[in-house]
């Protein structure tokens, strides 16, 4: 059962890292629309997640619960390098996408 919560975190980071992939390029290259929108919103929806459970994503409570040490983000099928720096590298990302198109969409 392990496996599986680790491979859904893993299925989650790589969503979202498309997400902010896809809103990057959105905000460059001015294509707007629905898809845009969900970029945008599926990330928010997460850090609002995160920051609801207190700083702590769920599954990392459910590995945990199953028996693995730390379920942190750096147990998912990632390279460890970037796996432990996922907020430092992604949030500046998602930032900078979102400001890009909320220029577009204000201009």
């Amino acid at each position: 059962m392990l496996f599986w919560v680790k491979a859904v975190h893993s299925a989650i980071f790589l969503v979202m890292v498309a997400a902010i992939a896809y809103l990057l390029y959105a905000g460059i290259t001015d294509h707007d629309g629905w898809p845009s929108i969900v970029a945008f919103a599926l990330p928010a929806l997460e850090g609002v997640v995160f920051f609801g459970n207190r700083m702590r994503c769920p599954l990392t409570d459910l590995a945990e619960s199953l028996g693995d040490e730390h379920g942190a983000v750096t147990d998912i099928f990632m390279p460890k390098a970037i796996a432990e720096r996922t907020f430092e590298i992604f949030t500046p990302l998602y930032l900078a996408g979102g400001a890009l198109m909320i220029y577009r969409w204000v201009s």
